[in-house]
Protein backbone atom coordinates (compact mmCIF):
# COMPACT_ATOMS: atom_id res chain seq x y z
CA UNK A 1 0.00 0.00 0.00
CA UNK A 2 1.04 3.44 -1.20
CA UNK A 3 0.66 6.54 0.94
CA UNK A 4 1.06 10.00 -0.43
CA UNK A 5 1.13 13.06 2.40
CA UNK A 6 -1.19 15.53 0.42
CA UNK A 7 -1.50 19.47 1.82
CA UNK A 8 -2.62 22.74 0.93
CA UNK A 9 -0.38 25.47 2.86
CA UNK A 10 1.41 29.17 2.46
CA UNK A 11 4.33 29.64 0.74
CA UNK A 12 6.19 29.32 3.59
CA UNK A 13 4.32 25.91 4.68
CA UNK A 14 1.95 26.64 7.14
CA UNK A 15 -1.32 25.18 7.33
CA UNK A 16 -3.75 27.28 8.82
CA UNK A 17 -5.74 28.95 5.98
CA UNK A 18 -7.74 31.30 7.81
CA UNK A 19 -4.45 33.24 9.18
CA UNK A 20 -3.64 33.74 5.26
CA UNK A 21 -4.25 37.17 3.41
CA UNK A 22 -5.80 36.88 0.16
CA UNK A 23 -3.98 36.67 -3.08
CA UNK A 24 -3.67 39.79 -5.00
CA UNK A 25 -6.28 38.54 -7.35
CA UNK A 26 -8.58 36.20 -5.65
CA UNK A 27 -9.44 34.88 -2.52
CA UNK A 28 -8.07 32.40 -0.63
CA UNK A 29 -10.94 30.36 0.60
CA UNK A 30 -11.77 30.44 -3.53
CA UNK A 31 -8.55 28.73 -3.90
CA UNK A 32 -9.10 26.03 -1.51
CA UNK A 33 -12.40 24.97 -2.34
CA UNK A 34 -11.30 25.37 -5.92
CA UNK A 35 -8.01 22.96 -5.75
CA UNK A 36 -7.64 21.24 -2.60
CA UNK A 37 -10.53 18.29 -3.05
CA UNK A 38 -9.99 18.09 -6.63
CA UNK A 39 -6.44 16.92 -6.62
CA UNK A 40 -7.50 14.57 -3.88
CA UNK A 41 -9.81 13.23 -6.38
CA UNK A 42 -7.12 13.03 -9.37
CA UNK A 43 -4.82 11.18 -7.24
CA UNK A 44 -6.79 8.07 -7.22
CA UNK A 45 -7.06 6.87 -3.52
CA UNK A 46 -9.05 4.45 -1.38
CA UNK A 47 -9.37 6.78 1.70
CA UNK A 48 -7.61 9.23 3.56
CA UNK A 49 -5.91 9.51 7.30
CA UNK A 50 -5.46 12.22 9.76
CA UNK A 51 -4.85 12.78 13.37
CA UNK A 52 -7.32 12.92 16.07
CA UNK A 53 -7.33 16.72 16.07
CA UNK A 54 -8.41 16.81 12.44
CA UNK A 55 -10.69 14.44 12.53
CA UNK A 56 -12.64 16.13 15.43
CA UNK A 57 -13.56 18.80 12.70
CA UNK A 58 -16.01 16.20 11.44
CA UNK A 59 -17.34 13.90 15.09
CA UNK A 60 -17.17 14.26 18.11
CA UNK A 61 -14.62 14.14 20.78
CA UNK A 62 -14.46 13.30 24.36
CA UNK A 63 -12.25 13.92 27.73
CA UNK A 64 -9.36 11.57 28.10
CA UNK A 65 -10.05 8.27 29.94
CA UNK A 66 -8.51 5.85 31.97
CA UNK A 67 -6.15 3.70 29.58
CA UNK A 68 -5.26 0.13 31.27
CA UNK A 69 -2.19 -0.26 32.98
CA UNK A 70 -0.58 -3.21 30.84
CA UNK A 71 -0.92 -3.39 27.06
CA UNK A 72 -4.09 -6.25 25.84
CA UNK A 73 -3.29 -8.35 22.98
CA UNK A 74 -6.76 -8.05 21.12
CA UNK A 75 -7.97 -8.94 17.47
CA UNK A 76 -8.05 -5.89 15.08
CA UNK A 77 -12.26 -5.27 13.80
CA UNK A 78 -12.62 -5.23 10.35
CA UNK A 79 -16.40 -3.73 9.50
CA UNK A 80 -17.99 -4.25 6.08
CA UNK A 81 -17.09 -1.09 4.26
CA UNK A 82 -19.47 -1.59 1.10
CA UNK A 83 -17.04 -0.44 -0.85
CA UNK A 84 -16.39 2.77 0.69
CA UNK A 85 -13.55 4.74 0.93
CA UNK A 86 -11.84 4.71 4.38
CA UNK A 87 -11.60 7.38 6.65
CA UNK A 88 -8.65 6.74 9.02
CA UNK A 89 -7.98 8.56 12.21
CA UNK A 90 -4.99 8.22 14.83
CA UNK A 91 -6.53 8.26 18.02
CA UNK A 92 -3.81 6.22 20.28
CA UNK A 93 -6.62 6.87 23.70
CA UNK A 94 -9.71 6.20 21.94
CA UNK A 95 -11.40 9.83 22.56
CA UNK A 96 -13.56 10.39 19.17
CA UNK A 97 -16.66 9.15 19.21
CA UNK A 98 -18.65 8.29 16.07
CA UNK A 99 -22.54 8.59 16.81
CA UNK A 100 -22.43 6.31 13.36
CA UNK A 101 -20.68 4.19 10.92
CA UNK A 102 -20.04 6.74 8.70
CA UNK A 103 -17.73 9.88 8.16
CA UNK A 104 -20.00 11.51 5.29
CA UNK A 105 -19.92 8.79 2.65
CA UNK A 106 -16.54 7.53 4.08
CA UNK A 107 -16.00 4.29 6.36
CA UNK A 108 -14.52 5.37 9.71
CA UNK A 109 -11.44 3.23 11.22
CA UNK A 110 -9.32 4.33 14.45
CA UNK A 111 -5.83 3.47 14.97
CA UNK A 112 -5.85 2.57 18.85
CA UNK A 113 -3.03 1.56 21.64
CA UNK A 114 -3.53 -1.41 23.02
CA UNK A 115 -4.41 -0.17 26.55
CA UNK A 116 -7.95 0.93 25.48
CA UNK A 117 -10.63 -0.77 27.73
CA UNK A 118 -12.69 -3.48 26.09
CA UNK A 119 -15.68 -1.40 26.72
CA UNK A 120 -14.91 1.25 24.25
CA UNK A 121 -14.26 -1.24 21.58
CA UNK A 122 -17.51 -2.84 22.25
CA UNK A 123 -18.56 0.94 22.15
CA UNK A 124 -16.82 1.21 18.28
CA UNK A 125 -18.12 -1.92 16.99
CA UNK A 126 -21.92 -1.48 17.66
CA UNK A 127 -21.73 1.76 16.14
CA UNK A 128 -20.19 0.18 13.17
CA UNK A 129 -16.88 2.06 13.72
CA UNK A 130 -13.46 -0.45 12.39
CA UNK A 131 -10.54 -0.27 15.13
CA UNK A 132 -6.66 -1.37 14.33
CA UNK A 133 -3.95 -1.69 16.91
CA UNK A 134 -0.57 0.13 16.52
CA UNK A 135 0.96 -1.69 19.53
CA UNK A 136 0.99 -0.78 23.11
CA UNK A 137 1.15 2.87 23.22
CA UNK A 138 -0.37 3.27 19.68
CA UNK A 139 2.69 4.64 17.88
CA UNK A 140 3.50 1.60 15.48
CA UNK A 141 2.22 3.27 12.58
CA UNK A 142 3.37 0.66 10.49
CA UNK A 143 1.81 -2.77 12.13
CA UNK A 144 -1.34 -0.41 11.88
CA UNK A 145 -0.89 0.34 8.31
CA UNK A 146 0.07 -3.22 7.14
CA UNK A 147 -3.43 -4.41 9.33
CA UNK A 148 -5.37 -2.17 7.19
CA UNK A 149 -3.64 -2.22 3.66
CA UNK A 150 -4.69 -6.48 4.34
CA UNK A 151 -7.36 -6.63 5.80
CA UNK A 152 -9.07 -3.99 3.08
CA UNK A 153 -7.26 -4.68 0.24
CA UNK A 154 -6.43 -1.04 0.51
CA UNK A 155 -3.75 0.12 -2.31
CA UNK A 156 -3.09 3.69 -2.23
CA UNK A 157 -4.79 6.14 1.01
CA UNK A 158 -4.14 9.79 1.77
CA UNK A 159 -2.33 11.70 4.63
CA UNK A 160 -3.58 15.08 5.18
CA UNK A 161 -2.19 15.89 8.74
CA UNK A 162 -2.15 17.60 10.47
CA UNK A 163 1.74 18.49 10.61
CA UNK A 164 2.56 15.93 14.40
CA UNK A 165 0.29 13.31 12.31
CA UNK A 166 1.83 13.82 9.14
CA UNK A 167 5.16 13.66 11.25
CA UNK A 168 5.27 10.73 12.87
CA UNK A 169 4.85 8.70 9.41
CA UNK A 170 7.84 10.45 8.08
CA UNK A 171 9.66 9.51 11.42
CA UNK A 172 8.34 5.72 10.71
CA UNK A 173 9.61 6.03 7.14
CA UNK A 174 5.80 4.85 5.88
CA UNK A 175 5.30 8.19 3.49
CA UNK A 176 5.87 7.41 -0.06
CA UNK A 177 4.79 10.27 -2.07
CA UNK A 178 4.41 14.30 -1.11
CA UNK A 179 0.90 15.99 -3.85
CA UNK A 180 1.67 19.77 -2.12
CA UNK A 181 -0.52 23.12 -3.22
CA UNK A 182 1.28 26.14 -2.33
CA UNK A 183 -0.61 29.07 -2.41
CA UNK A 184 0.38 32.27 -3.19
CA UNK A 185 0.25 33.68 0.62
CA UNK A 186 2.11 33.59 3.11
CA UNK A 187 2.03 33.00 7.15
CA UNK A 188 5.31 34.50 8.55
CA UNK A 189 5.09 33.91 12.33
CA UNK A 190 6.87 31.04 13.82
CA UNK A 191 5.48 28.28 15.94
CA UNK A 192 2.37 28.29 13.58
CA UNK A 193 1.77 24.50 12.39
CA UNK A 194 3.71 23.28 9.26
CA UNK A 195 3.11 20.46 6.89
CA UNK A 196 5.83 18.04 8.77
CA UNK A 197 6.42 18.42 12.76
CA UNK A 198 7.84 15.25 13.94
CA UNK A 199 8.35 14.96 17.49
CA UNK A 200 11.94 14.65 19.05
CA UNK A 201 15.17 15.77 19.84
CA UNK A 202 16.52 18.80 18.78
CA UNK A 203 19.42 16.43 17.17
CA UNK A 204 17.01 14.61 15.67
CA UNK A 205 16.79 13.64 11.94
CA UNK A 206 13.35 12.18 11.25
CA UNK A 207 13.88 12.24 7.49
CA UNK A 208 16.90 10.38 7.18
CA UNK A 209 17.33 7.98 4.62
CA UNK A 210 14.02 9.43 2.79
CA UNK A 211 14.65 11.37 -0.48
CA UNK A 212 12.81 13.06 -2.74
CA UNK A 213 12.42 13.16 -6.74
CA UNK A 214 10.44 15.63 -8.14
CA UNK A 215 7.96 14.13 -10.36
CA UNK A 216 5.56 16.92 -11.03
CA UNK A 217 5.08 20.97 -11.10
CA UNK A 218 1.76 22.70 -12.31
CA UNK A 219 0.56 26.31 -12.18
CA UNK A 220 -3.09 25.95 -11.41
CA UNK A 221 -5.80 28.90 -11.52
CA UNK A 222 -5.27 31.61 -9.39
CA UNK A 223 -1.43 31.29 -8.86
CA UNK A 224 -1.66 27.83 -6.94
CA UNK A 225 1.41 25.57 -7.98
CA UNK A 226 0.89 21.37 -7.46
CA UNK A 227 4.03 19.85 -7.17
CA UNK A 228 4.64 16.04 -6.75
CA UNK A 229 7.59 14.04 -5.11
CA UNK A 230 8.05 10.38 -5.20
CA UNK A 231 10.01 9.42 -1.59
CA UNK A 232 13.62 7.44 -2.15
CA UNK A 233 13.75 5.41 0.86
CA UNK A 234 17.09 3.46 1.25
CA UNK A 235 16.32 0.13 2.02
CA UNK A 236 17.30 -0.37 5.49
CA UNK A 237 14.38 2.28 6.10
CA UNK A 238 11.36 1.18 4.55
CA UNK A 239 9.28 -0.94 6.97
CA UNK A 240 6.56 -1.06 4.49
CA UNK A 241 9.16 -3.55 2.29
CA UNK A 242 9.60 -6.05 5.28
CA UNK A 243 5.97 -7.21 4.01
CA UNK A 244 3.98 -7.15 1.10
CA UNK A 245 0.26 -8.40 0.71
CA UNK A 246 1.64 -9.77 -2.38
CA UNK A 247 3.98 -12.05 -0.75
CA UNK A 248 1.57 -13.25 1.93
CA UNK A 249 -1.31 -13.85 -0.54
CA UNK A 250 0.03 -15.85 -2.66
CA UNK A 251 3.48 -17.14 -0.57
CA UNK A 252 2.10 -16.78 2.79
CA UNK A 253 5.88 -15.89 3.54
CA UNK A 254 7.78 -12.52 2.84
CA UNK A 255 10.89 -12.44 0.97
CA UNK A 256 14.28 -13.61 2.61
CA UNK A 257 17.91 -12.90 1.44
CA UNK A 258 19.68 -15.96 1.00
CA UNK A 259 22.07 -16.52 3.68
CA UNK A 260 25.75 -18.12 3.29
CA UNK A 261 25.46 -20.29 6.54
CA UNK A 262 22.69 -21.52 9.07
CA UNK A 263 20.10 -18.65 10.09
CA UNK A 264 17.73 -18.42 12.91
CA UNK A 265 14.95 -16.19 12.63
CA UNK A 266 13.54 -15.74 16.51
CA UNK A 267 10.17 -15.83 17.56
CA UNK A 268 8.23 -13.21 17.78
CA UNK A 269 10.59 -11.35 15.20
CA UNK A 270 8.63 -12.28 11.96
CA UNK A 271 5.99 -9.33 11.29
CA UNK A 272 2.40 -10.46 10.33
CA UNK A 273 -0.51 -9.22 9.03
CA UNK A 274 -4.37 -9.28 8.21
CA UNK A 275 -5.29 -11.75 5.19
CA UNK A 276 -6.78 -9.26 2.84
CA UNK A 277 -10.68 -9.35 2.12
CA UNK A 278 -10.69 -10.36 -1.71
CA UNK A 279 -8.93 -13.75 0.05
CA UNK A 280 -10.08 -14.23 3.01
CA UNK A 281 -13.77 -14.03 5.08
CA UNK A 282 -13.57 -12.66 8.15
CA UNK A 283 -10.69 -12.35 10.08
CA UNK A 284 -7.13 -14.41 9.35
CA UNK A 285 -3.72 -13.28 10.57
CA UNK A 286 -0.71 -14.45 8.63
CA UNK A 287 2.52 -14.47 9.87
CA UNK A 288 5.68 -15.57 7.40
CA UNK A 289 7.78 -18.80 8.62
CA UNK A 290 9.96 -19.53 6.19
CA UNK A 291 10.85 -18.26 2.40
CA UNK A 292 11.21 -19.85 -0.99
CA UNK A 293 14.96 -19.77 -1.24
CA UNK A 294 16.87 -21.79 -4.23
CA UNK A 295 17.23 -24.78 -4.67
CA UNK A 296 14.78 -25.32 -1.31
CA UNK A 297 11.52 -24.65 -3.52
CA UNK A 298 8.93 -24.33 -0.67
CA UNK A 299 7.63 -22.02 2.04
CA UNK A 300 5.49 -21.85 4.61
CA UNK A 301 3.56 -19.69 7.09
CA UNK A 302 1.43 -19.60 10.39
CA UNK A 303 -2.44 -18.81 9.58
CA UNK A 304 -4.97 -17.96 12.83
CA UNK A 305 -8.64 -17.40 11.86
CA UNK A 306 -10.45 -16.27 14.11
CA UNK A 307 -14.41 -18.16 14.51
CA UNK A 308 -16.13 -17.76 11.02
CA UNK A 309 -13.16 -17.01 9.22
CA UNK A 310 -11.92 -18.78 6.28
CA UNK A 311 -10.22 -18.82 3.04
CA UNK A 312 -11.65 -18.43 -0.43
CA UNK A 313 -11.64 -21.37 -2.26
CA UNK A 314 -8.66 -22.28 -3.93
CA UNK A 315 -6.01 -24.69 -5.09
CA UNK A 316 -2.26 -25.77 -5.25
CA UNK A 317 -0.09 -26.54 -8.06
CA UNK A 318 2.16 -28.64 -6.12
CA UNK A 319 -0.30 -29.02 -3.32
CA UNK A 320 -0.34 -28.20 0.22
CA UNK A 321 -0.16 -29.58 3.82
CA UNK A 322 -1.42 -27.96 6.75
CA UNK A 323 -0.27 -28.54 10.34
CA UNK A 324 -2.31 -27.80 12.99
CA UNK A 325 -1.10 -26.78 16.15
CA UNK A 326 -3.92 -25.12 18.01
CA UNK A 327 -8.09 -24.60 18.49
CA UNK A 328 -10.35 -26.59 16.26
CA UNK A 329 -11.05 -25.67 12.37
CA UNK A 330 -12.88 -27.17 9.28
CA UNK A 331 -11.25 -28.30 5.67
CA UNK A 332 -13.65 -29.26 3.12
CA UNK A 333 -12.74 -30.26 -0.76
CA UNK A 334 -14.95 -29.68 -3.07
CA UNK A 335 -17.60 -31.83 -3.88
CA UNK A 336 -17.20 -33.56 -0.22
CA UNK A 337 -18.37 -32.88 3.50
CA UNK A 338 -16.65 -30.39 5.62
CA UNK A 339 -14.19 -32.44 8.19
CA UNK A 340 -12.67 -31.00 11.31
CA UNK A 341 -9.28 -30.88 11.73
CA UNK A 342 -7.60 -30.26 15.56
CA UNK A 343 -4.22 -30.28 16.91
CA UNK A 344 -1.73 -32.47 15.74
CA UNK A 345 -3.63 -32.71 12.43
CA UNK A 346 -2.01 -33.04 9.61
CA UNK A 347 -4.20 -32.22 6.02
CA UNK A 348 -2.49 -32.84 2.65
CA UNK A 349 -4.18 -31.42 -0.48
CA UNK A 350 -2.82 -32.89 -3.80
CA UNK A 351 -1.97 -30.70 -6.68
CA UNK A 352 -4.97 -28.58 -8.36
CA UNK A 353 -7.64 -30.53 -5.67
CA UNK A 354 -10.24 -27.17 -4.93
CA UNK A 355 -10.74 -26.75 -1.09
CA UNK A 356 -11.10 -24.08 1.84
CA UNK A 357 -9.83 -24.01 5.68
CA UNK A 358 -10.68 -22.13 7.99
CA UNK A 359 -11.96 -21.53 11.64
CA UNK A 360 -15.42 -22.98 12.91
CA UNK A 361 -18.13 -20.54 13.51
CA UNK A 362 -17.42 -21.03 17.29
CA UNK A 363 -13.78 -21.34 18.12
CA UNK A 364 -10.49 -20.30 16.44
CA UNK A 365 -7.76 -22.55 15.00
CA UNK A 366 -4.41 -22.16 13.77
CA UNK A 367 -2.19 -23.82 11.58
CA UNK A 368 0.74 -24.45 9.49
CA UNK A 369 0.99 -24.02 5.57
CA UNK A 370 3.09 -25.62 3.85
CA UNK A 371 3.17 -25.37 0.03
CA UNK A 372 5.94 -25.79 -3.21
CA UNK A 373 6.64 -23.41 -5.84
CA UNK A 374 6.04 -25.15 -9.82
CA UNK A 375 5.86 -22.77 -12.44
CA UNK A 376 6.68 -19.57 -10.84
CA UNK A 377 3.35 -19.83 -8.53
CA UNK A 378 1.96 -21.43 -5.50
CA UNK A 379 -1.77 -20.68 -5.26
CA UNK A 380 -4.67 -20.17 -7.29
CA UNK A 381 -7.55 -18.27 -5.55
CA UNK A 382 -11.21 -18.65 -6.59
CA UNK A 383 -14.41 -17.53 -5.37
CA UNK A 384 -15.18 -16.87 -1.86
CA UNK A 385 -16.85 -19.88 0.54
CA UNK A 386 -20.25 -18.95 0.40
CA UNK A 387 -22.41 -19.22 4.10
CA UNK A 388 -24.38 -22.20 2.95
CA UNK A 389 -21.17 -23.71 2.23
CA UNK A 390 -19.57 -22.65 4.75
CA UNK A 391 -22.44 -24.10 7.43
CA UNK A 392 -23.03 -27.20 5.35
CA UNK A 393 -22.42 -31.03 5.24
CA UNK A 394 -19.93 -32.09 8.19
CA UNK A 395 -18.39 -35.60 8.18
CA UNK A 396 -17.27 -36.55 11.62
Amino acid sequence: MKITCHMITSLDGRLLPERWDDPADGTIDALVDAHYEAAAEALDADGWIVGRRTMAAFTDQAEPMPLLNEPLERPPHLADRGGRAVAVAIDPGARLRFPRGHIDDDHPVVVLCERVPDERLAALRETGVSYVFAGPDGDQLARAMETLAGGFGLRHLLLEGGGVTNGAFLAAGLIDRFSTLICPTVDGLAGVPSILEAAGPAQGHPAAGQHLRLTACETLDGGVVWLRHDVIHDRRRNPMMRLTALALTTALASPAALADGMEITRNGSRDGMIGPADKFTGTAYIEPVFSNQEPFVVNGGKVTFLPGARSNWHTHPAGQVLVVTEGKGWVQEEGKARQVMKPGDVVWYPPGVKHWHGATDTTAVTHMAVQQFKDGKNVVWLEPVSDDQYHGEQDD
